[in-house]
């Protein structure tokens, strides 16, 4: 096992019963999950979380609100060394929601490119629903139902 570790750090902003979520190309795989991404050297975990949405969203956060934080051991879907991901999820508020682009998350065509993205709103109630593979997002999607 190797000794790396990733801290990943994401924003849950909900709006009028909908939550923002992202459709990626991650080398080359589509992938639903909630905005955000890795923490940099030298960055605190709200730093990291307002760069990320000002890098995928566009806008600025207003405010942060922990919800949760992984507790057991995950390792990362991305590297190949097999390193272990730390995740931590905010409640995320902005004044800046009019300014968020979202398209049609179906349409392929969009994402056919490795860091290809698009946003979208999906209604909170049916959040079980969407295609969320990722093992700690299905967590936090679980808490978020209940």
């Amino acid at each position: 096992m190797s000794n790396s570790l990733t801290i990943r750090v994401y924003g849950l902003l909900i709006h009028d019963k909908q939550i923002l979520l992202s459709r990626e190309n991650i080398k080359g795989q589509i992938h639903t999950k909630f905005p955000g991404g890795g923490l940099e050297p030298g960055e605190g975990l709200t730093d990291c979380l307002k760069r990320e949405f000002m890098e995928e969203v566009g806008i600025q956060l207003t405010q942060t609100r922990h919800f949760y934080t992984t507790e057991d051991y995950f390792s990362s879907s991305f590297h190949t060394d097999k390193r272990q991901v730390v995740s931590i999820y905010y409640r995320v508020w902005t004044e800046q929601l009019a300014d968020i682009t979202t398209k049609d998350p179906e349409n392929v065509k969009l994402l056919s490119h490795h860091n290809d993205q698009v946003l979208y709103w999906a209604p909170l109630q049916n959040i079980g629903k969407q295609p969320i593979h990722l093992p700690i997002d299905k967590i936090v999607v679980s808490k978020l139902i209940s």
